[in-house]
């Protein structure tokens, strides 16, 4: 049996999405209840989902040039507390999660450089080597919806010279990230200066262009089925038609506004896949119709090969689940070619 929620609590779910720092009165305003309702729900919240306040970062203004997602397959498969050990010390990945499917473990690993992928990608096989890890990397080339929270190991990895930003800047930037609700007085306690300076500071930060979004995810999601899925196709004549279908079915999906999104993180990819994306359902029934079955089908002329697997235990990180306007942040593809503008370069 599912759970119902109050319109509150989901209106609040996609307030807090949207802007985890939107005051309380300003809440209580927009869904025409009390200051104290929205406290008393937003508590509830907490306590049965554990949100978790964040930042939807600008991986290009972070100077981030490399992002990936991996794929494991294990001839011998490790523990959950082998592979906690294996990845606690990982200053790279976003997310590390345990899956039970076609794939054991799903890796989200984000970097400055080709260099530094690199070297981390060698580093990771030799720690898996004693398992005898299938590795299928993918390059992340566009995000449709969704986003992974960035560590704080990350950031203190990038520095402040390379985040264009100084230590303080660096050392606030840390505190929202993992608090992005802490107000201007307890920035100023924690990093003891006075609480202009934070006002200045914060400005600041925003017009860097580093966090496109402050937010809020949920790190207990009970009797939710959590799948990964990686898709290839065999492109064949009509699919850009099928692929605006698709699109249709992925923004029309949460018409009825459910407490979390179907859909939480789509992209395209290169390597071994076309398309890496993550879901949240009730079951696995619809999971498997909604992420799987649906892709055979409205793909059945392309051939559309998915593969998937449920999602058991985080290692690393956080999942980005939560409630967003898939309408308003879908991002499309551009089938036209971008042009060569420069004189004398020009393609004969």
């Amino acid at each position: 049996m599912v759970k119902e929620y109050s319109y509150i609590k989901r209106m609040l779910l996609r307030e807090l999405s949207e802007n985890s720092r939107t005051s309380v009165t300003a809440l209580a305003e927009k869904l025409k209840c009390s200051r104290n309702t929205v406290l008393n729900n937003i508590k509830a919240l907490e306590r049965e989902f554990g949100l978790y306040y964040t930042l939807d970062p600008n991986l290009s203004k972070m100077g981030i040039l490399q992002n990936h997602v991996w794929n494991v397959k294990f001839g011998v498969k490790p523990d959950t507390e082998t592979l906690k050990e294996i990845f606690k010390d990982d200053s790279f990945i976003q997310f590390a999660v345990e899956t039970d499917g076609d794939f054991d473990m799903v890796l989200k690993v984000i970097t400055t450089s080709g260099e530094e992928y690199v070297s981390w990608g060698l580093d990771t096989a030799m720690k898996l080597l004693n398992y005898r890890p299938v590795i299928r990397p993918s390059l992340i080339s566009m995000i449709h919806t969704g986003f992974v929270p960035v560590p704080n190991s990350v950031i203190e990895k990038i520095g402040a010279e390379k985040l264009g930003l100084d230590a303080l800047d660096v050392r606030m930037l840390l505190l929202l990230n993992e608090d992005s609700t802490m107000t201007y007085n307890a920035m100023a306690k924690r990093l003891k200066v006075d609480v202009e300076t934070i006002r200045y500071r914060f400005r600041r930060i925003l017009d860097s262009g580093i966090i496109d979004k402050f937010t809020v995810l949920a790190t207990k999601v009970p009797s939710i089925y959590n799948v990964a899925f990686f898709v290839n196709y065999e492109f064949a004549p009509g699919f850009k038609e099928r692929y605006s279908k698709v699109q249709e079915f992925y923004l029309g999906v949460d018409g009825q506004r459910p407490l979390l999104n179907s859909f939480q993180y789509l992209a395209l990819t290169s390597g071994s896949y076309t398309l890496f994306g993550l879901g949240s359902f009730t079951d696995d029934e619809k999971a498997i119709k909604n992420a799987v079955v649906m892709h055979k089908l409205m793909y059945k002329e392309d051939n559309a090969q998915v593969r998937y697997a449920k999602v058991t235990n985080e290692i690393r990180g956080h999942l980005p689940i939560r409630n967003i306007d898939m309408a308003r942040h879908f991002k499309g593809i551009s089938w036209e070619v971008p042009k060569n503008t420069k004189k004398g370069h020009d393609r004969i």
